[in-house]
């Protein structure tokens, strides 16, 4: 059996990950077990300037917490699609030349995305995966 420690104290986040792990674990015939990380580590601060940057800071921060296998990972939305597909008006309420205060941009963006968006958006998920001091980093992308 697999023992995986998934490093982050974001719950939906988990979930999300948990089920991709045991789909490729089930994929491969590999037996896991999957915990979140304990609540008394304390969390990364994440100043990296990128998501690939915040996943790697994680890694490195709970390789002094954790000894067995775990699995860092950090996300990104890519709103290029979004953006190339709105029409004039929602391009210019989203932010396109306007007064709205980064705020407003983000809660109308969240808005947007939370609401089954019917704009292409992609989210990326970073991920960093270590065992026994050994990193590997990559990449997933989704809609």
């Amino acid at each position: 059996m697999v023992r995986i420690i998934l490093a982050t104290e974001n719950k939906a986040k988990y979930k999300s990950v948990e089920g991709l792990v045991k789909f490729v674990a089930k994929t491969d015939g590999v037996e896991v077990e999957i915990k979140q990380v304990a609540s008394d580590i304390p969390f990364p601060i994440e100043s990296g300037r990128s998501a690939p940057e915040n996943c790697q800071i994680k890694a490195i921060h709970y390789q002094k917490f954790l000894t067995g296998a775990f699995i860092s990972f950090d996300d990104a939305v890519d709103i290029s699609g979004l953006l190339n597909s709105l029409p004039g008006h929602e391009f210019h309420k989203f932010g396109g030349k306007t007064d709205k205060t980064p705020a407003e941009i983000f809660a109308y963006l969240y808005t947007v995305i939370t609401n089954g968006a019917k704009y292409p958006i992609t989210i990326i998920r970073y991920f960093g995966c270590v065992n026994k001091g050994r990193q590997t980093f990559f990449r997933n992308s989704f809609r």
